[in-house]
């Protein structure tokens, strides 16, 4: 009995090192603009927006290889997608909604951050932080202001 309780203590000490753990980390608007990150909008239907998170190949997030969407309703989880890049000339992730769910939404982009454990690390963006639904109801043609409209994104090879 006892050598079958240090067996499980053994083996549970030894399964610790979790290869599937991944740091997030928040990006403020003054990060963004160091690392070449832009947003842009574009209106794409009646009560939808377009949004298109843009990195510089240059960047710090150039390895970025997906991003997680996620949209919430006070405590629910109204969506999560996981986004593929577009590359064109920068690294793109796409997504449309409505104006309203700007202010709930976060794109965590994931990117290669040097050899260590874990070797990726999430970068989250909370798009209320770079784009206001006010801005964009106020600018429904063209986009925003500050980030001037898109045209929709290249579709993937």
């Amino acid at each position: 009995m006892k050598r079958n309780i240090l067996l499980v203590m053994l083996l549970l000490f030894a399964a610790v090192r979790s290869f599937a753990l991944v740091t997030v980390k928040p990006v403020s608007a003054a990060q963004a603009k160091e690392w070449g990150v832009a947003f842009r909008t574009t209106m794409v239907a009646t009560n939808q927006i377009g949004v298109s998170l843009e990195i510089s190949l240059t960047s710090k997030l150039a390895t970025a290889t997906s991003a997680l969407l996620e949209i919430r309703t006070a405590n629910l989880n109204r969506v999560s997608k996981t986004l593929l890049p577009l590359v064109a000339g920068k690294i793109i992730f796409y997504f449309s909604t409505e104006p309203a769910d700007l202010a709930t939404s976060t794109v965590t982009v994931y990117a290669k951050e040097g050899n260590g454990h874990p070797s990726y690390t999430g970068f989250q963006f909370k798009i209320g932080d770079f784009i206001q639904s006010d801005d964009v109801a106020t600018h429904p043609a063209g986009g925003l202001t500050n980030a001037p409209s898109l045209t929709p994104p290249p579709t993937p090879r």
